[in-house]
C-alpha cells in the first residue's frame, strides 16, 4: 500500500495536497499548477490552483465537475490534465482556453493522452489522433494534419508531434516553437520528444534531428548513435550508445565542465538538467538558482531523477529521496518525510513523491491492477483473498495451541489407578491383636506376598513407596 506527499510552491499551485487524499496511490502526474494522483481503486484526485488568483481560470486543481472513476491513464499540461478510463473514454478539465475544455472532441477508443502548455493530444485504438486546445499556434488545431496511423505523441508547450507507424512524424502548432518541421528530415523516426520551445526526433540510424528554438538548433552538436532524448523548456540532452551525453540551448544547454559519460538516465527541467551514471551518482548543470547546482546534495546510489520548473528531485536504492533548487518551488523538502519512497515527480512549482506504507518493517506495496481490469473485480478478489489468510492463520494457530494443550495434559491421563488389594485378608485371630510393623520384625514372612502386591505403584516412572501394616 502505498500514500504519496507533495511540496514545493503555494497551495494553489500543487505544493498543498493537505485537503486531497493521497492514500493508495499508484501513479502522480504534475503540470504547470496542478497535480492528480490515481488509486489502486481506479479513482482520481486532483488538487492544486483552480483560479488563477482573479477567479476566472481552473488550471487543472478542480476536478470537482468530473467523474474520476476507473481510472487508468493521467497527463497533466501547463493548464490542463486528462485522465482516462477503462472503458477507452478521457476527460479533460482545466483552462477551457488550453485544453480544458474537450466538450466537442470524440474522445472514445484512446490509448493514449498527452498534454503540453497549450494544447492536448489523444491518440485512438485505429490509429487516428485528436488534438484540442489553443488554435492560435498552440498545437490545439491540427485540422490540416493527416493524423492517421498514430504510434506515439508528444507535446511541448507550443507544438506537438505526431509518429507513425510507418516512421514518418508530422508537427503542428506554433511555427517558430516547433510547429513548423518542413525544414527537416523526419523519416525512419523512432522516438519524439518535444520541450518549452522546441522539439527533437530520434531516427533508426542513430542520428537525431531537432527545430524550433531554444534548443531547435544543434546544427553543432553531434548526434549520432543516439539512444535517448529528452528536452526541457529552454535545452535538450541526447544520451549515446557509448554512455555520454551532449546537450544545446540554454539553461541547462550548457554543460561544460560536466562529466558525462557512463550515462543511463536523463531529466530537463525548465532551467535545469541532471543525469544519472551507472555507478548510482548524478550530476546536475544549469541555472544554479533552479536545480544547476547540486553541489551540497548527496547524489550517490541515485536510481532516479525528476526536474520540474524550479527543482529536482533524485531517489536513491534505500527508498530516501533528496529535493534541491528554489526553496520556494519545491527544491526545500525540510518537515517532509521522504523515506520508502517509489516514485517521484516535479511539475513546474511543486513536487511530489509517492511512498510505501510500512507494517512492522515490512513494505505495503498495492500493485497497479492491469490496464482495463474492472476495479470491482479487483476488490472481491481482495477481500475473499484477505478472509482466505485470515482464516488459514486463525486454524494454524488452534492446532498449535492444541497441540502444546495436549502434550502438557497427557502425562496426567497415563496415571495408574491405585487399586484396592486382590487377596483375600489374613485371617483374624481370636487374641487381642497385635499391631507390627513389617520390616521391624522377622515375624512377617507369612504376609510378604501380600506385601509385595501393595509395595509400590507406578508414577509418572517414579515409584511411591507405601507402608504395609499386618493384623497379627
Amino acid at each position: 500500500m502505498s500514500s504519496a506527499v507533495a511540496w514545493g510552491g503555494l497551495s494553489e499551485f500543487g505544493g498543498d495536497a493537505s485537503g486531497a487524499d493521497l492514500t493508495n496511490v499508484v501513479d502522480i502526474s504534475c503540470g504547470g499548477y496542478a497535480c492528480v494522483a490515481r488509486r489502486t481503486d481506479g479513482t482520481a484526485v486532483a488538487w492544486g490552483n483552480s483560479e488563477d488568483g482573479g477567479g476566472c481560470w481552473n488550471m487543472g486543481g478542480d476536478a470537482s465537475d468530473v467523474d474520476l472513476v476507473n481510472i487508468v491513464d493521467i497527463s497533466c499540461g501547463t493548464y490542463t490534465c486528462v485522465a482516462r478510463r477503462t472503458d477507452g473514454t478521457a476527460m479533460a478539465w482545466g483552462d477551457s482556453g488550453f485544453g480544458g475544455d474537450a466538450s466537442g472532441v470524440d474522445l472514445t477508443n484512446v490509448v493514449d493522452i498527452s498534454c503540453g502548455g497549450q494544447a492536448c493530444v489523444a491518440r485512438r485504438t485505429d490509429g487516428t489522433a485528436v488534438a484540442w486546445g489553443n488554435s492560435e499556434g498552440g498545437g490545439g488545431d491540427a485540422s490540416g494534419v493527416d493524423l492517421i496511423n498514430i504510434v506515439d505523441i508528444s507535446c511541448g508547450l507550443y507544438a506537438c508531434v505526431a509518429r507513425r507507424t510507418d516512421g514518418t512524424a508530422v508537427a503542428w502548432g506554433d511555427s517558430t516553437y516547433g510547429g513548423d518541421a518542413s525544414s527537416v528530415d523526419l523519416t525512419n523516426i523512432v522516438d519524439i520528444s518535444c520541450g518549452g520551445y522546441a522539439c527533437v526526433a530520434r531516427r533508426t540510424d542513430g542520428t537525431a534531428v531537432a527545430w524550433g528554438e531554444f534548443g531547435g538548433d544543434a546544427s553543432g552538436v553531434d548526434l549520432t548513435n543516439v539512444v535517448d532524448i529528452s528536452c526541457g523548456e529552454f535545452n535538450c540532452v541526447a544520451r549515446r550508445t557509448d554512455g555520454t551525453a551532449v546537450a544545446w540551448g540554454v539553461n541547462g544547454g550548457d554543460a561544460l565542465g560536466v562529466d558525462l559519460i557512463n550515462i543511463v538516465d536523463i531529466s530537463c527541467g525548465t532551467y535545469t538538467c541532471v543525469a544519472r551514471r551507472t555507478d548510482g551518482t548524478a550530476v546536475a548543470w544549469g541555472d544554479s538558482a533552479y536545480g544547476g547546482d547540486a553541489s551540497g546534495v548527496d547524489l550517490t546510489n541515485v536510481v532516479d531523477i525528476s526536474c520540474g520548473g524550479h527543482a529536482c528531485v533524485a531517489r536513491r536504492t534505500d527508498g530516501t529521496a533528496v529535493a534541491w533548487g528554489d526553496s520556494e518551488w519545491g527544491g526545500d523538502a525540510t518537515g517532509v518525510d521522504l523515506t520508502n519512497v517509489v516514485d517521484i515527480s516535479c511539475g513546474s512549482h511543486e513536487c511530489v513523491a509517492r511512498y510505501q506504507i510500512t507494517l512492522a518493517g515490512i513494505s505495503i506495496e498495492t500493485p497497479d491492477p492491469p490496464a482495463g481490469f474492472p476495479t470491482a473485480i479487483l476488490i472481491k478478489i481482495v477481500v475473499c483473498v484477505s478472509v482466505f489468510l485470515s482464516a488459514t492463520l486463525v486454524l494454524y494457530l488452534y492446532r498449535r495451541m492444541k497441540s502444546k494443550i495436549t502434550r502438557v495434559l497427557l502425562p496426567l491421563t497415563e496415571l495408574s489407578p491405585i487399586h484396592p488389594p486382590t487377596s483375600s485378608p489374613p485371617p483374624v485371630s481370636s487374641a487381642p491383636p497385635t499391631i507390627q510393623h513389617c520390616g521391624l520384625t522377622h515375624n512377617c514372612g507369612e504376609d510378604k506376598q501380600g506385601q509385595d502386591d501393595h509395595k509400590h505403584v507406578g508414577l509418572n516412572n517414579k515409584s511411591l513407596k507405601t507402608e504395609h501394616y499386618t493384623m497379627v
